[in-house]
């Protein structure tokens, strides 16, 4: 069946190959016609239609333009398309958002649908490599362009062999060439590994090329502890590979499965190690103190590199809140013609405005998740400045602003109380003028001093001299969460009382990360016990210039609510924040285990959940899991070494001291689409309800570092038992992610 024509239009486009200089290239205005087989076809105004250039939609591929590009291109880049490819790169740029948005919807549409029919995972990677290996547009391929395609795809079949399938294949359909399900037909075959193979046999088939019913394959799910799995669960999932064009056409599977619909499910989303509905819905209770959950929160969130001289910039914290951060910080500074400024101090950050920032959380805060933003304030600010940082976010944020609770309000408000809400988290007496918060300075609350309070005025005269200044009444009444001395908690502890009855209602100390180890060590269930009435906000020493980040497990293992990465670095912290706040909707606010709380409340993880590993009170366990096998994964992004991918597996368990175990798997040489480990583990975990599993794919490069292609992070009480598949998500800096998928299989034994 010849393509249709979807869309056509005039748009203008700059781009081309990535191995030549993109600032050579510019804007031109071209005749672009969008086909639905992914196909978009342009050339010039002024040029014949026969000279036209093609173009393939990829998945994955289509995305609108980053924002620093955004403003990069000027007015072209206000609606503008990128699409990307293996070696090259395109922009097109539209003349409004509603054009954007119908070119992108129609561009991901035909990397989704083949001949009508939504495509699966599997289908939509070898859909788009059969098109970019179709180098005559003849809507077929040969030996060759089939050679090109297992390549791309790192399948691990030497030329060969897929030689010899191939003549066997054209020999059967009496053919040479082969269309597209020609092919799928062709390489499900071929590429079929012995792990599916065996599991299809265990399920009830007398042969690969047999057919059997969703009642044998539900028997198998609930043979391998995947109880979560019904009858009403199963005609679903096969239904829609039935329609997702996953069966082989030659095969009747109107009333049953083949091995390729029973593959297709044992590595889909509803076979996940992970409850769907967790990361879905908002699903633990919200109506508990703010105290009791953990909160996903960024340190120095303007900076978009180290810590010394990289940009600040308004779009960090756009990044930040879209992916889920409830918590940002603000460096505030006194800045030119009365208007604060935000950087990081005394060093050669760039300098962003005050409002800026202010418009952008208002413009963000709530388009991920509901509940409330909190501003870390980290106030350098004059006395005059201050006042018009009041001005700005009363004028900006309106009645979205909390402010100070009442007096005589002395419980906690809860997440749901302040859904919509936006808190401000600071000093509100007395701040330094001077003293950065990485710099561990000297406890200045010991100048604190409340505006109408006696000797008032000789205390904040002691404040001035000392490069203070006291905070206006404008913004005070603006904090919700005071900051607590962490002079006075360190006493506090050292006396050997978790709280004061002088604590705010809402109070929080900052403690840096050396701080943090050594209070830990000195007082861990003090500190416990001070997080179940008090927050504690835990961030990155002083010294981590490059803007690295430090184990979170800690200071989540003593129930501190707010523990502040660098979101810029992907490294392992930052994989565990990720993997911490995926559960519970993504909502950014995740009830702690009961034990961490006061009274212990209800249960973070509701019983009709199947079978998930759970909490279990903190107790220890052992985790035993089974690492079978790989499916489609990819090349690292800017790796070297070839074409190919050498995968192995590292599976590391981290527990509440931060402490990890770890093993890996063997290598897998040259193959990347489905390669077999078979590596069984045993871990012990010190702490079911705060440990978590992370596993990371890499590429094994001779004589080189081994290219890192995904991870996976999670807490263990989060995880289905059973054979399961788990989600690679690939280092990226948008939410777009290469994902490869493996089926674990996970048990927790008591």
């Amino acid at each position: 069946m010849s393509p249709t024509v979807l869309m056509s239009g005039v748009l203008w486009k700059r781009g081309g190959s990535t191995s030549r200089c993109l600032k050579r290239y510019e804007w031109k205005e071209k005749h672009v016609r969008l086909f639905d087989d992914g196909t978009i076809y342009y050339w010039s105004k002024d040029e014949d239609e026969s000279l036209k250039k093609r173009l393939i939609a990829t998945a994955g591929g289509v995305q609108k333009l980053p924002k620093r590009k955004e403003i990069k291109f000027g007015k072209f880049g206000q609606h503008c398309i990128m699409i990307s490819g293996q070696s090259y790169v395109f922009y097109f740029s539209c003349a409004s958002e509603e054009e954007r948005q119908e070119w992108m919807e129609a561009m991901e549409g035909t990397t989704m649908f083949y001949e009508g029919q939504e495509m699966g995972p599997t289908m939509r990677a070898l859909h788009t490599l059969f098109r970019l290996a179709d180098k005559d547009f003849s809507g077929t391929i040969n030996s060759r362009e089939a050679k090109d395609i297992a390549h791309r795809l790192s399948s691990g079949i030497s030329d060969a062999e897929l030689e010899k399938a191939f003549k066997k294949f054209q020999k059967r359909l009496r053919t040479k060439e082969l269309d597209f399900q020609d092919f799928v037909d062709f390489w499900r075959e071929t590429s079929l590994n012995d792990f599916v193979k065996q599991q299809f046999m265990l399920a009830g088939a007398s042969n690969i090329n047999d057919c059997i019913s969703e009642k044998q394959v539900l028997e198998y799910f609930h043979s391998r502890n995947n109880s979560d799995w019904d009858m009403g669960k199963m005609k679903s999932t096969v239904k829609e590979y039935r329609r997702s064009g996953s069966a082989v056409k030659k095969v009747n599977t109107d009333e049953g499965c083949d091995i390729f619909i029973f593959s297709e499910a044992l590595h889909s989303l509803t076979n996940s190690v992970l409850k769907s509905e967790m990361c879905k819905t908002v699903y633990q209770d919200m109506d508990q103190p703010l105290t009791d959950y953990w909160i996903n929160s960024s340190h120095n969130t303007y900076l978009t590199g180290d810590q010394l001289k990289s940009e600040s910039t308004i779009d960090m914290y756009r990044i930040a809140l879209e992916q889920g951060f409830r918590c940002v910080e603000l460096d505030c500074w006194d800045g030119p013609d009365g208007d604060p400024i935000v950087y990081h101090g005394y060093t050669m950050t760039s300098k962003i405005k005050f409002q800026d920032i202010v418009a952008c959380v208002k413009e963000y805060g709530f388009k991920k998740s509901m509940y409330p933003v909190i501003l870390s304030l980290e106030n350098h600010c004059s006395f005059g400045q201050q006042k018009r940082m009041a001005e700005i976010l009363t004028s900006i944020l309106g009645d979205t602003l909390v402010g100070s609770l009442p007096p005589e309000r002395k419980e906690m408000p809860s997440p749901n109380e302040l859904r919509g809400k936006i808190i401000l988290k600071g000093k509100s007496t007395v701040i330094s003028l001077e003293i950065e918060e990485d710099e561990e300075p000297e406890d200045d609350e010991q100048f604190f001093e409340t505006s109408g309070a006696a000797g008032g005025s000789i205390r904040a005269s002691q404040a001035m001299a000392k490069g203070m200044s006291k905070v206006p009444q404008e913004l005070a009444q603006l904090i919700m969460m005071e900051s607590v001395s962490r002079h006075k908690v360190k006493c506090m502890w050292e006396d050997g009382h978790a709280i004061a009855d002088d604590l705010p209602t809402v109070g929080c100390c900052s403690f840096s990360e050396t701080t943090t180890l050594k209070l830990a060590s000195a007082h861990a269930d003090l500190w416990r016990q001070f997080n179940k009435v008090c927050f504690s906000r835990n961030y990155p020493g002083g010294l981590r210039f490059n803007s690295s980040n430090f184990n979170p497990m800690l200071p989540w293992s003593l129930g501190c609510q707010l523990v502040a990465l660098n979101i810029q670095t992907h490294d392992r912290p930052m994989q565990l924040n990720h993997g911490r706040f995926l559960e519970n909707g993504e909502c950014g606010y995740v009830l702690k285990p009961e034990h961490m709380r006061k009274p212990a409340g209800p249960s973070s993880m509701p019983v009709d959940f199947g079978p998930v590993i759970g909490p279990s009170f903190g107790n220890p366990g052992i985790l035993t899991l089974t690492i079978h096998c790989g499916h489609l994964i990819p090349k690292a992004k800017h790796s070297i070494g070839g074409d190919r991918v050498d995968p192995y597996i590292k599976v590391q368990v981290y527990g509440p001291s931060g402490i990890h175990e770890k093993s890996r798997t063997k290598t897998v040489n040259n193959n990347g689409y489905n390669p077999m480990w078979g590596s069984r583990f045993t871990f012990d975990v010190e702490d079911t309800a705060v440990s978590m599993l992370l596993l990371s794919c890499w590429d094994d490069i001779p004589a080189q570092p081994d290219a890192l292609v995904g991870v996976f992070a999670a807490p263990i009480s989060t995880l289905l038992q059973g054979i399961r598949f788990v989600p690679i998500k690939g280092k990226c800096q948008s939410s777009q992610f290469t994902v490869a998928l493996y089926p674990v299989s996970c048990l927790l034994l008591y």
